[in-house]
């Protein structure tokens, strides 16, 4: 059976911004927002396992998308130069939250976790596979009582962040503004990695698993009741995604899943408007 549904600026880590920087009679809804940031990954981490949480991805994407993918590693040798400040007001916008204090809790409980959080893929050698295990961060701290986080990015996470000329999948952070659960986060991404408007694609249930960190526990009702339905009617929902996916039986198990996909344009400019 086939199932239908239908920047912010770098600021400096050290030191604050000047008075001077905005002009006095600026409208609140006419300062630079975070969700106008474009994040971008190459797809070997679109599709790697990310070991986030929900609020965890969004101070560390809200990151990446301060980054610019375009410059080589070496504007980045320096820890400063990938050291970017999420304020509470930058995660109450991704998060669409209505109350600022839940931003100031979040943000919180997040930074004492973030510096563990690994970004986890296979590599494929001559000598066999290999699994690759990256800390995405090598310092959070958050400014108790000041309402914002800075978090540095570790050197080995950059070859998958910066200098990206081809493979790479792209996003507006907008695209994820509200979103209520990881997995549909985790299927925007995927999806995106094979074509940003409209695709197809097949994936081991295995790698699956593997990619959207599904509890061994689960499963394939699960996954499908738990996982897929939620994330494609969310994404169906808020990102203008129309998406059909098929699971794939071998004898009496399923043993992958097929999308189908494609992403409205009008949805941009909707959002633009």
């Amino acid at each position: 059976m086939l199932y239908f549904l239908l920047k912010r600026g770098k600021m400096p880590a050290m030191s604050e911004p000047k008075s001077d920087q905005m002009p006095a009679d600026l409208d609140d809804d006419q300062l630079p927002s975070i969700l106008d940031n474009n994040v971008t990954m190459a797809n070997v981490a679109a599709r790697a396992a990310h070991s986030l949480t929900l609020p965890e991805k969004r101070i560390v994407m809200g990151g990446v998308s301060f980054l610019d993918s375009r410059k080589g590693r070496n504007a980045y040798t320096d820890a400063k130069a990938r050291t970017f400040r999420i304020t509470a007001q930058d995660y109450q916008e991704i998060a669409q939250l209505n109350n600022p204090k839940d931003a100031y809790k979040e943000l919180a409980r997040a930074a004492h976790r973030l510096v563990r959080r690994q970004m986890k893929h296979e590599r494929y050698t001559s000598r066999g596979i290999k699994l690759v295990e990256i800390n995405w961060l090598e310092e959070a701290v958050y400014h108790r009582g000041e309402g914002w986080i800075e978090i540095c990015f570790t050197s080995k996470a950059l070859p998958y962040l910066t200098e990206i000329k081809q493979r790479f999948t792209k996003y507006k952070l907008e695209q994820t503004a509200g979103l209520r659960s990881v997995y549909s986060w985790r299927l925007l991404e995927y999806l995106t990695s094979w074509g940003k408007e409209r695709g197809a694609r097949t994936i081991d249930l295995k790698k699956f698993r593997e990619m959207m960190e599904i509890p061994d526990s689960y499963k394939y009702k699960d996954i499908r009741v738990r996982v897929v339905e939620p994330a494609v009617s969310e994404l169906s929902a808020k990102d203008g995604w129309e998406i059909q996916w098929q699971g794939i039986k071998k004898g009496r198990s399923y043993t992958a899943i097929t999308f189908l996909w494609e992403r409205s344009a009008q949805q941009d400019l909707f959002k633009q408007g």
